[in-house]
């Protein structure tokens, strides 16, 4: 069987040097066998004169070494092929490079059990890798590295053909800066019955969901994590746009933290927007210390979180300068383009006359689990610094649901995410832990990035 495989490997990638090596050795070979006991000068010689017993016993035996000769010669010559397929692209590479790596091309034998074939059931294909190659859902759970400059053709050669094999069985969510992979995908999705959900930060007027990250994020614990995010991201998100280095701005950040803790908590629960921009604005106009604890003393964790930081900053003074830090950070939100994406829809209750939250315009990671779902976030690679506070909240937010919601009756919907150039969405906590542990929540990570350095850079 393995000999089977080889020779499959071999003739799928045929090309046109192999064929040219092939013809010669076959020619070589036939000249080998044929001429090889005059070169080993075996072959009998013409004898003049009376032929006795012992010539004619010596003229056989020679014979019959020539034919043995032939014929171990053209064994040899047919068991040498399989031997040098079986070892090519291993050693040679091993011996270039050393403790350096052993990688080298595979083989499509060596994709078996791995992969699925083209036309398989619903459900059981997964990320597609070429034209006659796609990877079984249960393989795609374990995750795939596309790794290729700009313009090297990540998104024609990869992330288009998945999304075009996508069966309707699994929610998609897609990097699409320019906006083009829903407009060729779009179509074809939703004749598979994919709800198709398109959100543009940027242009709020043409998104059909409102994406609140307060409201998505659940406890204390959720919103402690979104005030981490929004901080650091907006440290680097500065540092990327201005080429300088905020090192030194990093005690402030973690001063600040609590403090905007505080403030998203109260906000949360007490806030008549109940958004993050919100609780800045509360940070940003008032100035006095002891008002700042009378309003956060409606709110347990909120005051717990206020003292933290009024134990750091100590004074009006130091509140100032963590302020300062503040403002530079969270400009994203200041954004009013940003501030429309991520506030609070509300709608008229006519019975009770109050306004309630319009839950069918308020986007939840939820929707995703519950029923098929592509989702294309659109946001240009020029924007990506300056983004990359709100996206690393959207996708940190995105997996932490998704991997706490998967349930095989209420949140049964396998969630797939293509994410072209990954590395520019912002810092992802715990995306190395999430990778090694979500497989057994069905969910499968490609990550586009333009090499390794990227991530080094982030993580």
């Amino acid at each position: 069987m393995k000999g089977a495989f080889i020779l499959k490997d071999f003739f799928d990638n045929m090309n046109g040097k192999k064929i040219a090596i092939i013809i010669a050795y076959i020619i070589g070979s036939i000249l080998v066998v044929k001429y090889i006991p005059r070169l080993l000068m075996i072959s009998p010689t013409s004898v003049t004169g009376e032929i006795t017993e012992t010539m004619l016993l010596q003229k056989q035996m020679s014979v019959g070494i020539a034919k043995f000769t032939q014929i171990a010669a053209a064994i040899m010559l047919m068991i040498v092929p399989f031997v040098a397929m079986k070892k090519a692209g291993g050693s040679a590479e091993t011996k270039k490079y050393g403790d350096q790596g052993t990688a080298k091309v595979g083989q499509i034998s060596e994709l078996k059990g791995l992969t699925c074939p083209m036309n398989a059931k619903k459900g059981e294909g997964g990320f597609t890798l070429s034209k006659n190659v796609r990877l079984s859902a249960a393989k795609s759970y374990e995750h795939v590295a596309v790794i290729g400059p700009t313009g090297s053709g990540k998104s024609t050669s990869f992330f288009i053909p998945c999304l075009l094999d996508c069966d309707g069985t699994h929610s998609v969510v897609v990097t699409d800066p320019k906006g083009e992979l829903c407009r060729k995908t779009g179509p074809y999705l939703k004749k598979q019955g994919m709800t198709i959900i398109k959100l543009c930060p940027l242009e709020p007027e043409n998104n059909k969901f409102f994406y609140n990250p307060l409201l998505v994020a659940e406890d204390n614990t959720q919103v402690r994590e979104l005030a981490q995010l929004i901080l650091i991201n907006g440290a680097k998100s500065v540092e990327m746009q201005s080429g300088s280095s905020g090192g030194g701005l990093s005690e402030w950040i973690n001063m600040a933290i609590p403090l905007f803790h505080a403030s998203l908590t109260y906000f949360k629960e007490f806030g008549k927007k109940k958004t993050i921009n919100e609780a800045i604005d509360f940070i940003l106009q008032e100035d006095k210390l002891d008002k700042m604890e009378e309003t956060f003393s409606k709110s347990h964790e909120a005051l717990q979180n206020f003292r933290i930081f009024k134990t750091s900053a100590g004074s009006e003074k130091t509140l100032s300068s963590i302020k300062s830090v503040l403002t530079s950070n969270i400009q994203l939100f200041l954004d009013s383009k940003i501030e429309t994406f991520t506030k609070t829809p509300f709608t008229m209750n006519v019975s009770t006359g109050k306004l309630e939250i319009d839950e069918s315009r308020l986007f939840t990671p939820k929707m995703l689990r519950e029923r098929p779902v592509a989702l294309f976030i659109c946001v240009p690679e020029t924007k990506s610094d300056y983004m990359s506070p709100l996206m690393s909240v959207f996708y940190s937010q995105m997996l932490a649901h998704h991997m706490q919601y998967f349930d095989k009756d209420k949140y049964p919907t396998p969630v797939l995410y293509m994410l072209d150039e990954f590395a520019n969405i912002g810092v992802v906590p715990g995306i190395a832990k999430i990778a090694a542990t979500c497989r057994s929540r069905k969910i499968g990570l490609s990550l586009g990035i333009q090499g390794t350095e990227q991530l080094k850079r982030n993580y």
